[in-house]
């Protein structure tokens, strides 16, 4: 049985790894928004918590009259009317994580709708598995959580090139209808801005 100082260090190497996938795909987008010279930006947590139009965007009215900050990793904003484009969930792996993306999909979209709400991932696949496995199923044979996101997100981006070389992972995610490579993503953010 682990110990809690292994499940802790686990834990942090996880929390490590998943805020380094997210600066990556946060610079990744920003440097191809820049190179277009674009008028939109890729905003972490802590940017989008202290603007305060997008902060007041992104509290969510709970019980009585409190706010709460939900599952915040990257914001697209418009810099020239400073409005949100699209929210993007940033995640490893599905484990334990995409119910959480998918409720705050359903809670965003009701109070921003014309907000895009997209999920991030190397994919790093299935954690039962000794040899790498997809999550997303194909589009034939889909997982749940691809019909899932089908229906509830507005994409799905896949950065396997990032899991071959953080991880060594052998492996390409079936790409088809709302999953994508994570390279269609700016022509998609640079789309929705124009709607």
């Amino acid at each position: 049985m682990p110990t809690h100082d292994i499940i802790r260090t686990r834990q942090a190497r996880v929390s490590s790894e998943g805020y380094a996938f997210q600066a990556h795909v946060k610079d990744y987008l920003n440097q191809l928004l820049e190179e277009g010279h674009h008028q939109i930006r890729v905003l972490n947590e802590d940017e989008v918590f202290s603007d305060t139009h997008l902060q007041e965007m992104f509290l969510i009215p709970v019980r009585g009259f409190k706010k709460v900050w939900g599952d915040v990793d990257l914001v697209v904003k418009n810099l020239v009317t400073n409005h949100p484009i699209a929210l993007i969930s940033c995640k490893l792996s599905l484990h334990g994580r995409f119910s959480e993306t998918l409720f705050y999909s359903m809670v965003y979209k009701a109070k921003i709708p014309d907000l895009r709400v997209l999920f991030a991932t190397p994919d790093k696949g299935a954690q039962a598995s000794a040899q790498w496995r997809t999550e997303w199923g194909s589009v034939s044979r889909p997982t749940k959580d691809r019909f899932l996101a089908e229906t509830y997100l507005d994409g799905v981006y896949i950065d396997n090139d990032y899991l071959r070389r953080i991880w060594g992972f052998e492996g390409n995610t079936a790409i088809g209808g709302k999953v994508r490579p994570i390279s269609q993503l700016v022509p998609n953010i640079i789309e929705w801005n124009q709607i």
